[in-house]
């Protein structure tokens, strides 16, 4: 049977990496990950942040060990999710192979551009999308559009809809999404 001290020193070595990998996954590469890569993941991840520890300096006392090593995982999980995000912003082939749909690819980026919204109903709205529902996160993915107007179709005339600073479109009356290139004003 294993002692309390063991357990102790075990949680202690391992917690930092699943909180290192929690930050990455949250700020960085977002998708669902079975438990095992989860696990495996998180226990590289807290080898390497108790390998900068111990190059670092001695800990005598090992709240302070934890605290430093908890420091070290928010940081390096936020570094990794930053370098991350850079890169597939610059590669979409990165981001495509770690995403399960084109919703996540497409829509989820910074530079993400003006949309047309078709609907169910018939309706066109225009639209910036702001708030994404990534598919790793949610099992209906809705869509914020900011600034949004009715489009008619044969004519791409747009009209502002007064009194609205936004609209959420759930997923289930999406049609078609096109992505513009400009925003035609």
């Amino acid at each position: 049977m294993p002692l309390a001290s063991d357990v102790d020193q075990t949680l202690r070595y391992l917690i930092p990496g699943f909180v290192a990998l929690k930050v990455f996954y949250q700020f960085g590469l977002q998708g669902r990950r079975t438990d095992l890569e989860l696990t495996l993941w998180s226990l590289l991840a807290a080898a390497v942040v108790n390998t900068v520890l111990d190059r670092l300096a001695a800990f005598p006392d090992p709240d302070a060990r934890l605290l430093v090593a908890l420091t070290v995982a928010v940081v390096g999980g936020w570094v990794g999710a930053r370098a991350w995000n850079a890169l597939a912003d610059r590669n979409l082939r990165l981001r495509t192979g770690s995403s399960r749909r084109a919703w996540d690819v497409v829509l989820y980026r910074k530079d993400t551009p003006w949309i047309q919204v078709w609907t169910s109903d018939g309706r066109v709205i225009h639209g910036w999308p702001e708030i994404v529902a990534l598919s790793a996160e949610a099992d209906v993915l809705d869509l914020y559009l900011r600034q949004p107007s009715w489009v008619e179709p044969q004519t791409q005339e747009r009209t502002e809809m007064t009194g609205v600073s936004g609209v959420i479109v759930p997923e289930t009356s999406i049609v078609q999404i096109q992505i513009l290139k400009d925003d035609p004003d």
